[in-house]
């Protein structure tokens, strides 16, 4: 999992998420990960790219406490039943972290409640955190794009992108 937690730190950083980025709106979006999720084991679809979604935001929101995903995950003990998909749990440890993020609150607690909810519904879904992961990077991985400093993601075919690689502020 070190070399996908690095390639995704990389790409985070090279669009700005990191520098520009912040602890609110990266909750945010986890939410918003979080209803993909929802939705597609509601239409019993397949959930690698949204779990690894999941895990890409929460490699960012570490990021942004000066903490480490991995390190967060390393001394949780995943529980790996597989009798049901605790979805319902994983929505409660989302809306606590996004109260803690609005608050400033370390979120470290509920990153890893977050993670050992994802692992129960990728192992009830026969896959592994570190396949979902591989799965939304690949994904990922060629997008073009920056998160400027009023924390605005401006993507490859704004005009405003356009503008600034041409006057070398960013690199391809």
């Amino acid at each position: 999992m070190i070399d996908i937690h690095e390639a995704t730190l990389g790409w985070a950083r090279a669009r700005m998420l990191i520098q520009n980025g912040r602890v609110t709106t990266q909750a945010l979006k986890l939410g918003s990960e979080m209803s993909e999720l929802a939705l597609n084991l509601l239409l019993h679809e397949d959930v690698k790219d949204d779990i690894g979604d999941m895990l890409v935001v929460m490699t960012i929101l570490a990021a942004l406490q000066d903490d480490n995903l991995l390190t967060i995950i390393s001394g949780t003990k995943i529980k790996t039943s597989t009798k049901h998909v605790p979805f319902p749990l994983m929505v409660h440890y989302v809306g606590e972290l996004q109260d803690k993020a609005i608050k400033g609150k370390n979120l470290s607690d509920d990153i890893a409640q977050i993670v050992n909810q994802l692992e129960r519904i990728a192992s009830a879904k026969g896959t592994t955190l570190l396949e979902c992961w591989e799965e939304a990077y690949e994904d990922i991985k060629d997008r073009k794009g920056f998160l400027n400093g009023e924390g605005c993601f401006i993507k490859e075919s704004d005009e405003e992108y356009q503008l600034m690689l041409r006057e070398g502020w960013i690199e391809e």
